[in-house]
């Protein structure tokens, strides 16, 4: 396989990816698989045993070269668009990660040792002010000895939830195992509650007739497909 950096088309590819996930699908072989072949045009349909699977050795260079761009290039610019088409690629190819939820908790916060990563991911659906509802990942990390669970923005003991303290200052906010909003569509629908005495029920009226969701529009605003036999979208509201 040619070096993705060598070609334009496929840099800018990469650049869409890494700005929708960041180096986070570095931490699955099958999700760097899926970007790996979504960079280089790979488009044909993908079947999946269920298995966890090691890295060929196609991607193995992939996430070699990925990891050097990383180090060579710490910040990029924005490249915002794509989204939807990378969204509707990951889910054909079964691995919605158009967002993946993880921490950036590398070692057990009790013991030191370093987290395992879960290879199960769990399908989310995303509530994004800009793009409305899509499907995302999370994807857990754990210290077997502890018995201590990492997820984005919180871990959890013996069943008890624990939410770290800056968790308001990340960019979602997991409500649930498989729904997480965007922390600034939460801080709108707080300002219309609290400032302009908008009804909730009003201010979600609003968010599924911006998008499509109301039934007067046969297609989504955002061109963001819903599929399914994944998971059927949720609807704000």
């Amino acid at each position: 396989m040619a070096g993705f950096l060598e070609d334009r088309m496929r840099l800018f590819r990469f650049l869409s990816v890494i700005h929708f996930v960041g180096n986070s699908f570095l931490k699955l072989c099958s999700f760097t698989s899926v970007v790996k072949k979504y960079v280089c045009g790979e488009k044909e349909q993908i079947v999946l045993d269920g298995k966890r699977k090691r890295m060929d050795g196609e991607d193995e260079t992939f996430a070699r070269e990925v990891e050097g761009f990383f180090y060579l290039f710490p910040e990029f610019g924005d490249v915002e668009r794509g989204f939807s088409d990378f969204h509707n690629f990951s889910l054909n190819c079964g691995k919605p990660i158009a967002t993946v939820l993880v921490s950036t908790q590398e070692r057990c916060r009790m013991c030191g040792k370093a987290l395992a990563v879960d290879p199960n991911i769990h399908v989310v659906v995303i509530y994004h002010e800009q793009r409305g509802t899509y499907l995302g990942s999370r994807v857990t990390k754990c210290c077997r000895t502890c018995k201590i669970y990492e997820h984005y923005g919180y871990w959890t003991q013996e069943g008890k939830r624990h939410y770290n303290d800056d968790c308001l200052s990340n960019e979602f906010l997991l409500s649930s195992e498989d729904t997480a909003f965007q922390n600034t569509l939460v801080r709108q629908c707080a300002n219309f509650l609290v400032v302009g005495a908008v009804p909730f029920a009003t201010f979600a009226q609003t968010f599924n007739r911006r998008f499509g969701y109301d039934g007067t529009s046969k297609s989504n605003y955002n061109g963001i497909q819903s599929v399914p036999a994944v998971k059927r979208m949720k609807r704000y509201g």
